[in-house]
């Protein structure tokens, strides 16, 4: 009788303290892994209950809705994009000019997508012997602007545009007013035609007004979407308001491009081949040829460069004169 009694009592016991242990409500419990990288050692595993973990879901939510908000309200679209550029002259004593381009790129905006505009912001530099040695050279600050309007027709085989082009530079007080209109049609999947003419005028301190003409026609062919060629045609005709001095400048642009996909690489070599002349006595006969480039680093980050040689023959001194040109940049894409 007492060993029934004994074992009863424990099964009551056991079964208390198991209602104790086992019948409580327990909050669910997730395991998190989280690395813990400050002492070297493995990780460590924290515990959140589900509504710890519904707040961190909700302001990751809310993140992202701010975010996208910003970006609909801005609705800016373009690049911007910053370079230096170094051309030396090489003749009797060397000389030349380190170009550098604080900012550069085109706007436009989702709701006005005919829209754009054009900005360049540069600082150069003169020297002469030594490159770097520029103390007391001639420096000059160059702005741009330039609204553009775009329309296309012909569902998008075809494209006209204006433009209103502004410079100011700092080196003679000029300032330059520019219009410019651009007509590019595509005639069939592989043959393109383009063409634009501009009317400048250049208002100088100190100096004679100088007005301009320029016009350039030509043609593409597309072999493949990664290659293509074609031929352009520049012709410059200016002269000053008094009409004392007047210059023509024109040659021929040849080109041919390629881009690589595997290595997201786009380069262009490129030529100019033609004479100059002006009424005071001036002949050059001018050749130049170059290659350019662009290479995709991220998503939205470009690295751009360019290299030239030119040569000028100058028939009245009998002097020839080798122009080089240097330029290295990247572009941020958003």
């Amino acid at each position: 009788m007492r060993k029934l009694y004994s074992v009863s009592l424990m099964v009551l016991c056991l079964a208390a303290l198991g209602k104790n242990t086992l019948g409580q409500e327990l909050d669910p419990k997730v395991e998190i892994l989280k690395n813990e990288n400050t002492d070297g050692g493995a990780s460590g595993i924290e515990y959140y209950n589900e509504n710890q973990l519904r707040f961190f879901e909700l302001e990751n939510e809310l993140k992202a809705l701010k975010e996208e908000k910003a970006k609909k309200e801005l609705k800016l679209t373009g690049f911007i994009g910053t370079k230096v550029e170094v051309e030396e002259l090489s003749k009797d004593i060397n000389e030349g000019k380190v170009k550098f381009v604080f900012a550069e790129g085109i706007l436009k905006h989702e709701d006005y997508d005919s829209w754009s505009l054009f900005y360049h912001i540069a600082k150069e530099q003169y020297f002469k012997s030594k490159m770097w040695d520029r103390s007391g050279s001639p420096q000059n600050t160059i702005i741009e602007i330039a609204p553009r309007y775009q329309y296309n027709f012909e569902n998008d085989k075809g494209m006209t545009a204006f433009e209103l082009i502004y410079t100011s530079e700092s080196i003679d007080n000029r300032d330059a007013v520019k219009p410019k209109v651009s007509i590019f049609h595509m005639i069939n999947d592989k043959l393109a035609m383009n063409f634009y003419t501009l009317v400048g005028r250049e208002f100088k301190g100190g100096y004679d007004d100088y007005e301009f003409v320029e016009i350039e026609p030509g043609f593409s062919y597309r072999f493949t979407d990664n290659l293509g060629m074609g031929m352009n045609y520049f012709l410059k005709w200016g002269q000053t308001s008094n009409e004392r001095f007047t210059e023509r400048e024109r040659f021929f642009k040849p080109y041919i491009w390629r881009n690589f996909q595997s290595l997201d690489l786009g380069l262009s070599l490129w030529g100019e081949i033609g004479p100059y002349s002006n009424n005071v006595g001036d002949r050059n006969s001018n050749t130049k040829f170059g290659i350019s480039g662009n290479k995709k680093l991220t998503e939205s980050l470009t690295m751009v460069g360019e290299a030239s040689y030119k040569r000028e023959d100058k028939k009245r001194s009998n002097e020839k004169v080798d122009i080089t040109l240097m330029m290295l940049g990247l572009q941020y894409s958003f």
